[in-house]
C-alpha cells in the first residue's frame, strides 16, 4: 500500500474510533470521513462498509492494547483490567451494531483478548493477586460489567466510577483494592 493510502486509512481509523467513543456505534460514514479530513470517496474505497470500519477500529484498539500489555509485562493486574476495561467500554458499543452483522466473528475476537490477557493473568495469579481459578474470559466478563454506561454508582466521573467498581470487584475477585487513582 502507498504511503499516502495507509496515511489516509490510519487517518480513517482514528476519526472513526474517537468519533465512535464520543457518540456511539451508529456514527454517519460522512462524519468519520470529515472529521478525518478526507472525503466519503476515500472513506469507501478503505471500507466498503461500516462492518469493515468497525472492525478495523476494533483490530487497532486490539493490537495498541496487546503492546501495551506486552510492555507492562508482570504488572499489577489492575493494569491490564483497567486497559481492558476501557477497551470494553467501546467494544460492547460495537457488538451491538456488529450482531446483525453476518459475517462478523465474536469467538475469534473473543479469544484474541483472552490471549493477550493470559500472560499478565497468569503472572498475577502466580503472586496471589488474583484468585487462581480465574479465566481470561472471567476477566473479560468482569471488565465488560466495569465498562457498563450505566450510572449504577451514581458517579458522574467516569475515573471515580471505574476506580470505585474496580475496588469492589478486586474485593471480590481476591485481589488487592486500589488506592487513590487506581493504584493498587
Amino acid at each position: 500500500m502507498r504511503k499516502d493510502a495507509e496515511r489516509n486509512r490510519r487517518r480513517l481509523i482514528e476519526a472513526a474510533g474517537a468519533t465512535m467513543r464520543e457518540s456511539g456505534d451508529d456514527v454517519p460514514m460522512e462524519a468519520i470521513a470529515e472529521r478525518a479530513g478526507l472525503t466519503r470517496g476515500t472513506l469507501y474505497r478503505n471500507f466498503p462498509h461500516r462492518q469493515a470500519l468497525y472492525e478495523a477500529v476494533l483490530e487497532n484498539d486490539l493490537a495498541e492494547l496487546m503492546a501495551r500489555i506486552a510492555e507492562d509485562g508482570e504488572a499489577d493486574p489492575l493494569a491490564f483490567i483497567r486497559r481492558m476495561t476501557e477497551l470494553m467500554s467501546v467494544y460492547d458499543k460495537f457488538l451491538v451494531a456488529l450482531s446483525d452483522m453476518e459475517d462478523y466473528d465474536f469467538a475469534a475476537n473473543q479469544d484474541r483478548m483472552v490471549k493477550a490477557l493470559q500472560g499478565p493473568l497468569d503472572a498475577a495469579k502466580a503472586r496471589g493477586a488474583l484468585h487462581p481459578q480465574l479465566t481470561g474470559e472471567d476477566i473479560l466478563l468482569a471488565c465488560r460489567m466495569l465498562a457498563s454506561p450505566l450510572h449504577l454508582d451514581g458517579e458522574p466521573d467516569r475515573a471515580k466510577a471505574l476506580d470505585r467498581r474496580l475496588a469492589l470487584m478486586l474485593r471480590g475477585l481476591g485481589g488487592p483494592s486500589p488506592g487513590p487513582g487506581g493504584q493498587a
